[in-house]
Order: C-alpha cells, then structure tokens, then sequence
C-alpha cells in the first residue's frame, strides 16, 4: 500500500503544531508525519499568504520587547535550537525569541519568552482580533515543555491584534490577553494525549469517521481522502443547509434531492431548488417581470472587490478591515447598449481616492443601481465616502438608502438556487439615483472543507466568480441569474 511505501519513522517527540493536529484528528496527524511530501501538504498562492501574513505580524509583535535575542535556526534543527535557548538564558537575555525547548514528549519553539520579576512569561503571538479556544491548547503544550525542560514560566498569554488600532498610530497595534489559568486547565491531560499520539504514529493509518473535525477548528487538507465522491444533487447542495439538518437527511438514508419526502418544510428558496432539480428545468416564479421593470435605465451594475491586510496600510483603516480596491461596473442606456468601467488600485499609495473617483464618474449619471450584495457594496461606498470627503455627498447619493418595499421575483435551475428581489427608494427622478437592491443565493456546493481568500469579498460572492460576472456582456442577465 501507498502509506506502507511512504511511512515516516515515528518521531520521539511531537512538535507543538502536530500536537494541535493530532488533537484535530488522529489520521490527518499520520499522514501529516508519514506522508511529508503528499500534495496536500504543498503550500498553494493562498496558504502561503497566510504564513507570510504570520511572519510579518510576528515581526511586528517583536518589535515591542527591549533587549530580546532571536533563536533564528532552521525548525528542524532541533538540538541546536534548544542549545541556542539555553546559552541565551544563561547570559541573562530578558526576552528570548522562538525560545526552544525539547521535554516531556514534546518540542516547541515559544513566540516570546519574557523574564519577568518572578520566573519567566509565555506569549504566543497570533495574526488574530480574538483569542480563539483552539489557541489555548497551542499554549498549553508549550507551557508542558517548557516546565518540563526546567524552565519557571508563571504566566501564559496570547498576543493578538487590536481592532481598534487605527493607522498610522500603530502603537496600539497588539492586545495581550492572560490565558494562564485556562491553559493550566489543559497541563493533566496533555502527557496522555502525547502517548496516545504516538501510538497512534506506530502502528497502521488510523480509522477515524469523518465528522466536524475535518473542518474544525481548521480544514484538513486530507479532506478529499475521507470523503467519497458525492452524487448528483447530493442533498449536501441544498441552499444554506444546516449541520443539524443535514445530519438528520443522513440518518433517514437521504441522499440526493431526488429523494426527499414530499412531506418534508422546506423554506421558500429551497422549496425551489426542490422544484427544479426534480423536474430537470428552469423554475422562473411569478414576479420576474415586475422586479425588473423596477430597473430604470441608465442601470449602473456596480462591484467591488476588497482587501483586509492584518496590518492597516492607510489612514484611519483597522487591522482586517475591508478597504475597496477594485470596482467593475457596467451601465445600461435607455436604449439598451452597455459601456464598462473599470479600475483596480496601483501598487503604491492609497488605493481609495482614485477608485472613488471611478465610482462616481461611472455611476452619478444612473437612475438605477444594481449591487449582487448590497450590504456588501453598501459598506464600500461608506469606507470610500468617509475616506475621501470631496466626493462624500456624491458617493452617498450612489449609495442612497434601502427601504423595505420590495418586490421579489425568483429563478431556480437544475443546478442553482437564485432568488432575486428588487427594491427601489423614492426621491426625484431629477436630483440623485436610486438604488436597487438585486440579491441572490449563491450556487449551492457540497459542504467541504472551504478556504477564504484573505482578498475575498463576504461568504457568498467569490472573487473568482465577480470577475466573471464583471466580464459578462449582458448586465441584466447578471443580475437576474446566480452565480455558478
């Protein structure tokens, strides 16, 4: 068998970051250890935007110790790591960097190791605006053998971002968050866990049934591996189905939409998709005329795509707040012909004054805007408005308000579930656009583990799929159909 050509020895000792996988799931840590190559594994565009989003938050964070010695060695130079720990300890150094330690069954390199009045402070530093419970077991194993190889560490903590840290005063970038005692919570159980691990990594893959744990707390990248091909309509594609729900289609043996009960409530959107998947045609509901009758031309079609550093790059931005970089917009003359505007940020500089500039000279002139997700597009013109004051009343004219009059017209297809509803706000034809609201499901997808694009828009509209949308030569039909 493949695993049998490939397998790894079993290691001594697990490192902090395979202790966190094997609490995840048994079989992804074997893989993780006796299949160290497997493509899986392979770092793609997105992931490796991530570490290096780590590497610079971690940079940053060392910048607010005094005196600190950084252990910079390869990982898998072990001994030399720790040997590094202990000579910088030994002279004294008050803060130690990637501090290393190897003892009690477990390795781990320590963000920060601060020397404190008595003993010593662990701070695990994390790209993050919250601490999450799953950090807290990352902390717990470092703390295990860090007092295992001696070392007094009286405190734990967990150094993240501050969103309320505004640029260009980053002084304010980090909050510190004391997780002693919940990590200390943690300590009884951990030498247990660290055998049953290795045993694990001794003997053959482990049987494990799939579950929450292929995508909690974090995806497993040997998802595939555990889960069969699904068919047809599986019912995993239902629009927005729910983890209890789906658990309960399995337990009744339902597997496709085919096969669902007649009998069975289902929501307005879904009742659809129901429709149209078993009769194998296009399901369009009374109400479509009307809705787009509600589009007055000249129609703007309006996008944006953003993007959330860690770190704000511009003035008054947060840590992972979405700024605007990126507007495709078609517009639609009485007489039916279309023109595109487009504009995506330069490389250097503030990206919002130009692009708020785009915005207004392709949309002020229109009656009627049209937004796939009008929270969404909603919220950048606010973050455009408020950061680019002379175009701000302009801006928030495009913007407008949505009231809660709405007419709604729907579509479903064999392969989506699209609902779309139109609404359209009072005010004089002569004096600023109105805004209309066209919002749809998104495609209905297996649940699989999914990955977002740190440069994503929200859940429900991928980047991927908005250029897409953007490249269409027929606006109205953009609006009207979901997305695939």
């Amino acid at each position: 068998m493949l695993y049998a050509r490939l397998r790894m020895p079993a290691p001594r000792v697990l490192s902090k970051s395979r202790f966190c996988v094997g609490l995840q799931c048994l079989r992804r840590l074997w893989w993780e250890v006796h299949e160290p190559d497997a493509p899986e594994l392979q770092p793609d565009g997105r992931l490796q935007t991530i570490f290096d989003r780590g590497h610079r938050v971690g940079e940053l964070a060392r910048e607010r110790f005094e005196g600190g010695v950084l252990v910079d060695l390869e990982p898998w130079k072990v001994r030399e790591r720790v040997g590094a720990t202990a000579a910088a300890l030994g002279a004294g150094a008050p803060v130690v960097f990637e501090a290393s330690f190897e003892a009690g069954g477990a390795f781990a390199a320590l963000d920060v190791l601060e020397k404190r009045r008595r003993g010593f402070g662990l701070v695990e530093v994390k790209a993050t605006l919250d601490v999450k419970p799953q950090f807290l077991s990352d902390v717990a194993v470092q703390l295990h053998a860090a007092r295992a190889a001696g070392v007094d560490v009286r405190r734990a903590e967990v150094m993240h971002l501050n969103r309320e840290c505004a640029y260009p005063d980053l002084t304010d970038l980090f909050v510190r968050t004391d997780v002693t005692d919940e990590a200390e919570a943690l300590l009884p159980a951990i030498p247990r866990q660290l055998r049953k691990m290795r045993e694990a990594l001794e003997g053959k893959l482990p049987a494990v049934d799939p579950g929450d744990r292929c995508t909690t707390p974090y995806d497993c990248p040997f998802a595939a591996r555990c889960h069969p091909a699904l068919p047809p309509h599986h019912v995993s594609t239902l629009y927005r189905l729910g983890a209890k729900r789906r658990a309960e289609l399995d337990r009744a043996g339902v597997e496709t939409i085919h096969e669902l009960p007649e009998e069975l409530p289902l929501s307005g959107i879904v009742a659809r998709q129901v429709r149209a998947v078993k009769a194998g045609e296009l399901v369009v509901e009374d109400g479509l005329s009307e809705a787009l009758a509600a589009l007055v031309a000249p129609i703007a079609f309006l996008d944006f795509e953003s993007v959330n550093p860690p770190v704000p790059a511009w003035a008054g931005c947060h840590p992972y707040e979405h700024v605007p970089v990126q507007m495709s917009c078609h517009v639609v003359r009485p007489d039916g012909a279309s023109k595109h505007h487009e504009h995506l940020a330069a490389v250097d500089g503030d990206p919002r004054p130009a692009l708020a500039d785009a915005v207004v000279g392709a949309c002020e002139r229109s009656r009627t805007v049209v937004a796939y997700h009008v929270a969404f597009e909603a919220r950048c013109l606010d973050h455009l408005a408020a950061a680019v004051p002379r175009l701000a009343s302009r801006l928030r004219s495009i913007r407008g308000s949505w009231t809660s009059c709405r007419s709604s017209a729907t579509t479903s297809t064999t392969r989506s579930s699209a609902a779309a509803s139109a609404s359209r706000r009072s005010c004089p034809r002569s004096s600023r656009p109105s805004a209309t609201a066209i919002s749809r499901s998104p495609t209905a997808r297996p649940l699989r583990p999914r990955s977002r694009l740190s440069s994503s828009r929200p859940r429900g509209c991928s980047v991927r799929s908005a250029r897409r949308s953007a490249r269409s030569s027929s606006p109205t039909a953009r609006a009207t159909r979901s997305r695939s």
